[in-house]
């Protein structure tokens, strides 16, 4: 997904990965005023920063829930696909988990979303914090 970027913050066994997108929301955008705009927190710049120094605490603080709690928030999402007629390959883990079938797609009917929604629960699965940055001048 263009628009984003990937790191770790911290250091072993204390790090952790996070995905955001490049400015405020960037191409999250279709998420707010919807239903998921909750699952992906917005922190501050300075929590941020303290983290991209090595103090983790207040970004951890802001971010809440780890993100394999975010996908139990959505876990009766079943993939779109997930009927014999359309994949040969369905499982028990056709919904949104820590063993997501890298085949998944999001059941949500606004395609900009479902797209969006597909990539946060494949990275969530992955064990990366997704999360967009307080924008100070965005009102």
């Amino acid at each position: 997904m263009d628009g984003l970027t990937s790191y770790t913050l911290g250091t072993a066994p204390l790090d952790i990965r996070v995905t955001r997108p490049l400015n405020s929301w960037g191409p999250w955008a279709p998420l707010k005023g919807t239903v998921y705009e909750s699952l992906v927190p917005c922190v501050s710049l300075e929590s941020h920063h303290h983290a991209v120094y090595g103090w983790l605490k207040p970004l951890l603080q802001e971010l809440g829930n780890p993100p394999d709690a975010r996908l139990r928030k959505i876990q009766n999402h079943v993939c779109q696909l997930a009927n014999p007629q359309d994949c040969r390959i369905v499982t028990r883990y056709c919904v949104p988990c820590a063993k997501v079938p890298v085949c998944y797609e999001a059941p949500i009917e606004d395609p900009q979303v479902q797209q969006i929604m597909t990539f946060l629960v494949r990275r969530w699965a992955q064990g990366y914090w997704c999360f967009v940055l307080e924008d100070p001048y965005d009102d």
